[in-house]
């Protein structure tokens, strides 16, 4: 085999496997969590159900981070729900900010990297402690 074809064999596998990792998921720890704790409610498509569970793929996602450690840690309080969600008070600080990250980098696609730390003080500034 001459050594140009051998170049375009193992380019064109390398490129197949270039291709092959496109569609992987960059926290799948974050997944893990999701489908475990969160997919019964929003769906494994994170697209909710109707009215009773909010859609977690949405163009508004950006607007909602500051809120949702609080959210996954406490719950929902608000009276005019029909279901709340329940509080996940046992839920590590790494496991929530990992699902925020697969929430909002994997199913909503944007380059928004929440931090641990960032996780740390949003959870001690919630205004919805029980």
């Amino acid at each position: 085999m001459s050594g140009s074809r051998l170049f375009y064999i193992l380019c064109l596998l390398c490129g197949i496997l270039a291709l092959s990792n496109c569609d992987q998921v960059k926290y799948p720890y974050g997944e893990r969590i999701y489908l475990r704790q969160c997919a019964d409610c929003h769906m494994d498509n994170a697209e909710g159900l109707s009215s009773l569970y909010p859609s977690l793929k949405t163009e508004s996602i950006e607007s909602l981070i500051s809120e949702m450690p609080c959210i996954i840690r406490y719950g929902t309080q608000d009276s005019t729900e029909l279901i709340k969600m329940l509080p996940m008070p046992k839920m590590s600080e790494v496991e929530i900010a990992n699902v925020m990250n697969y929430i909002v980098q994997d199913l909503n696609g944007l380059n928004q990297e929440i931090k641990l730390t960032q996780v740390k003080e949003m959870i001690q500034n919630c205004t919805n402690k029980k």
